[in-house]
C-alpha cells in the first residue's frame, strides 16, 4: 500500500526528480468489495440500502460511491453500486474486515455482494506460476 502521497510522487515525475524521492510503503493488505443491485451487471432498479458510514470509518474500513443518492436510503445504481475496502496484516485479516463491515453496517432490499472476493483460494485460482 502506498503511503507517500500518490500527488507528489506526479509532481517529482514532471519536474524529472523522481530519483530524489523516498517512496514509502506500507506491508499490508488490502481487500475491496462491491455491493451491486442483485440485477449487476444492468442494475434495473434504485438500490434501497441504509449505510453506517461512520461505523464503518470507525471499524478501520472505506466506502466509496459510484451510485448517487435520490431520496433517503435510496440509490441510483452503477454496475457497481458501493466500494467497501478493508486494511489488514494479512490477505485474511483484510477479508474478514471486509465482510464484517458488509454484514454489520450495510443493510438492503436486493442487494449482494461476492463473499469469494478476498480469499486465498480465490486469489490462487488467478495466480500465474
Amino acid at each position: 500500500i502506498l503511503k507517500t502521497d500518490f500527488v507528489d510522487i506526479c509532481e517529482a515525475m514532471i519536474d524529472r526528480k523522481l530519483h530524489d524521492m523516498q517512496i514509502e510503503y506500507e506491508n499490508k493488505a488490502t481487500v475491496c468489495k462491491y455491493i451491486v443491485n442483485k440485477g449487476f451487471p444492468t442494475p434495473k432498479e434504485d438500490m434501497k440500502m441504509v449505510i453506517d458510514e461512520k461505523a464503518i470509518e470507525d471499524g478501520g474500513g472505506d466506502l466509496f460511491y459510484s451510485c448517487f443518492q435520490v431520496a433517503e436510503n435510496v440509490y441510483k445504481p452503477s454496475p457497481r453500486g458501493i466500494a467497501v475496502t478493508a486494511k489488514g496484516d494479512t490477505l485474511n485479516d483484510a477479508y474478514q474486515l471486509c465482510e464484517k463491515l458488509i454484514k454489520n453496517h450495510i443493510k438492503g432490499e436486493d442487494i449482494w455482494h461476492r463473499e469469494d472476493i478476498g480469499t486465498k483460494e480465490l486469489l490462487e485460482k488467478y495466480t500465474l506460476d
